[in-house]
Order: C-alpha cells, then structure tokens, then sequence
C-alpha cells in the first residue's frame, strides 16, 4: 500500500502532468503527496567570494 508519494517539481509541463499523475494515486490509496521544488543553484562570481 502507498502512503506518501514524492513528486520532484521544477514549474515544467512534465511536472505539472507528474503531480496530476500523483494526485490520483493518492486518491486511490489514501496516500498524501509532498512535492519536492527543485531549483538551479546561482552561480556566484568569483569576485565576490573574496
């Protein structure tokens, strides 16, 4: 049995069809759903890192 589902998010299209995707498992299964928002990290100058 499912109880919690992991979806990774990153505001793509696929991500938005993964956590629709999610939603209806976790319906079936009584499962709850945590969504996970992954960003690219900065890139920070090298300038001001001394």
């Amino acid at each position: 049995m499912i109880r919690k589902i992991l979806v990774p998010i990153d505001g793509s299209v696929h991500a938005g069809k993964a956590i629709e995707f999610a939603a209806h498992m976790a319906r079936q299964n009584g499962a709850s759903v945590h969504l996970l928002h992954i960003i690219q990290p900065a890139k920070i100058p090298a300038a001001l890192l001394d």
